[in-house]
C-alpha cells in the first residue's frame, strides 16, 4: 500500500533481483542470518513471507521476514519473525509499515498470534522503549527454554576452511556423529544448493 509517497509491500521470492536487494539490505544493516531469505530453505515446513518498507525514493528502509506455521484444524496459524525486524529503531513510519504488513498477513492466514524476536539486548534502552511505545511487550532476560530462539547463536565461517578444519570446531562427541551421520553437512549442502542461483560461490558448493 502507499501513503504520502511511502510504500509497504511484500517480497516476491520468485524475483531474484528483489531477493538480492532484500539480502543486501539485511546484510548492510547487520541483520541476523535468521532474517535472510535463504533461512526459508532451512525451515521447509513453514511458509514464509517478507514485509518491506520503502521511502519516497523507493529505497528499502525496513524489512521483516515472517515464518508462518500452520497447524491441523481447528488450530490456527502462528506468525514468527525470527531476529527481526531489520530496522534502525528510529524511523517510526517504517515500523508502522511493517506492522501494517503483519496485520495484513494475520488476516490472510487467519493467524492467532504473531511473535517478533528482534535482535535487541536488554541494555539497549532506546530500542526497548521504541518497541514498547509501538504497543509491543518486551520480556527481558527470558530463559532459553521459554522462548523460540536461544539468546545466542553460533556462526561458523565456512569460507576458506575444508571439512576437517570445520570439524575441529566441534566437540568430540558431535564431531563423531557428524562424521558418521553427515546430518550437519547434508543440511548445509541443501541450504547452499537452494541459494546457488543467487550467487553462492561454486567452490563452497563443491566443498560441501
Amino acid at each position: 500500500t502507499e501513503r504520502q509517497g511511502v510504500c509497504m509491500e511484500f517480497l516476491n521470492f520468485a524475483d531474484q533481483g528483489a531477493v538480492r536487494e532484500y539480502e543486501d539490505f539485511v546484510e548492510s544493516r547487520g541483520g541476523s542470518y535468521l532474517q535472510s531469505a535463504h533461512w526459508c530453505g532451512v525451515k521447509q515446513n513453514w511458509r514464509h513471507e517478507a514485509v518491506l518498507s520503502r521511502d519516497s525514493q523507493g529505497r528499502l528502509r525496513a524489512t521483516a521476514l515472517v515464518l508462518v506455521k500452520k497447524f491441523p484444524p481447528p488450530l490456527r496459524p502462528f506468525l514468527y519473525c525470527p531476529r527481526g525486524p531489520v530496522w534502525d529503531y528510529v524511523n517510526v513510519a517504517a515500523f508502522e509499515d511493517l506492522m501494517e504488513g503483519l496485520e495484513e498477513l494475520s488476516r490472510k492466514y487467519r493467524a492467532y498470534y504473531c511473535k517478533m524476536d528482534p535482535q535487541v539486548e536488554e541494555s539497549e534502552d532506546k530500542k526497548v522503549h521504541t518497541l514498547r511505545a509501538a504497543g509491543l511487550s518486551f520480556v527481558p532476560w527470558r530463559q532459553d527454554d521459554l522462548g523460540i530462539q536461544c539468546r545466542s547463536n553460533y556462526i561458523l565461517e565456512l569460507q576458506g576452511r575444508d571439512q576437517d578444519q570445520l570439524l575441529d570446531f566441534l566437540t568430540g562427541q558431535f564431531r563423531a556423529g557428524t562424521r558418521f551421520g553427515g546430518a550437519l553437512f547434508a543440511l548445509l549442502r541443501n541450504a547452499y544448493a537452494r541459494a546457488s542461483s543467487d550467487g553462492v560461490r561454486a567452490d563452497i558448493l563443491q566443498f560441501l
